[in-house]
């Protein structure tokens, strides 16, 4: 059994943040991020972080960010039993502190035939946003459904390549989440202009074809032809670990945590796209919230993980007063 003082799950960039505020105030402790995927992560960080990795002669990754050193192990944790992590691996980990920062996941959509070659979901990452473009633009007819930023941005970018783009929205007008009825049909009209085949209040049915997608079929039974499917679909909070650890979960909504990202058991925090937020305007936890504040928790959450030094209320003028992880 290794012995970890905190422990970091997750391959974003506030999980990087995490260790690297945690290992500022508390220099003595042992700081390691766990990763199911190294390649992804090293994705993910290259353009936040200037750093150097290099293997250590455990296997496991030594990760040296602003003269800091912070450990990062590549496997996936399937269970706790009190302070003790289980690794898929059969490593099992003695911490201290344990921080949930795993980011969202794709939902389950009611699509049957939906696991066919062709189809792609839209992630906010870089380097898999381009890889899937250049998918694109290979084929010759690409339905996206949903149409969220990102969908809408694709369509974009397709359509000035004088691409065959077909947007399917389940709701009555683009961008639903983020502007109101009227800028959201102001957008239609741009992308129409160019040239793209909009449908609204439709939902996809199933996707038709052997092993690989050759059609859609809508809820108004209408068969779409197409070569390639980009699903924009909102995320879901990533709760699945939490709940194998009997945490207190919104399924919608995340992890429920206080202003401190406390969650319902003593020395475990979440962070980021998993965590519930309490939105002060409306008193209710939040649709949505801007990916800085993410930034701001992370630094928060390391700071705070033995004596309580930050909230969200003196946060920002505390961060931008004393010796920042910025």
């Amino acid at each position: 059994m290794e012995e970890i003082e905190i422990m970091i799950l997750g391959d974003g960039r506030e999980s990087v943040i995490c260790a690297q505020s945690a290992k500022k105030k508390y220099p003595e402790k042992s700081v390691t991020i766990l990763v199911s995927d190294y390649q992804c992560f090293i994705n993910k960080i290259s353009s936040l972080f200037f750093f150097f990795i290099e293997k250590d002669k455990d296997g496991d990754f030594l990760l040296f960010l602003e003269n800091q050193k912070i450990n990062v192990i590549v496997d996936d944790a399937i269970d706790r039993r009190g302070h003790k992590l289980h690794l898929k691996s059969g490593r099992i980990i003695l911490f201290e502190k344990l921080i949930l920062a795993q980011g969202c996941k794709c939902p389950n959509l009611p699509i049957e035939g939906l696991n066919k070659d062709g189809i792609y979901f839209l992630k906010t990452n870089f380097d898999h946003l381009f890889e899937i473009k250049q998918k694109a633009l290979d084929a010759d007819k690409v339905v996206i459904y949903g149409g969220s930023y990102m969908g809408v941005k694709l369509a974009d970018e397709l359509l000035s390549k004088n691409k065959n783009v077909i947007l399917i929205e389940k709701s009555a007008w683009l961008l639903p989440e983020t502007i109101d009825s009227t800028l959201g049909k102001e957008v239609m009209v741009l992308l129409v202009a160019q040239g793209c085949k909009i449908i609204l209040n439709k939902r996809i049915k199933r996707v038709i074809g052997d092993r690989r997608i050759n059609a859609i079929e809508l809820s108004s039974s209408e068969i779409i032809n197409c070569d390639i499917l980009l699903v924009s679909s909102k995320s879901k909070p990533n709760i699945d670990f939490a709940q194998t650890l009997g945490l207190v979960c919104d399924c919608d909504k995340g992890i429920l945590v206080d202003e401190y990202c406390r969650t319902s058991e003593r020395d475990i925090y979440a962070v980021g796209e998993c965590a519930a937020h309490f939105e002060f305007f409306r008193g209710d936890l939040a649709d949505a919230i801007l990916s800085s504040t993410y930034v701001l928790e992370g630094s928060m959450v390391g700071s705070n993980l033995y004596s309580v030094i930050y909230n969200r209320n003196n946060l920002l003028e505390n961060l931008y007063s004393l010796n920042s992880v910025f």
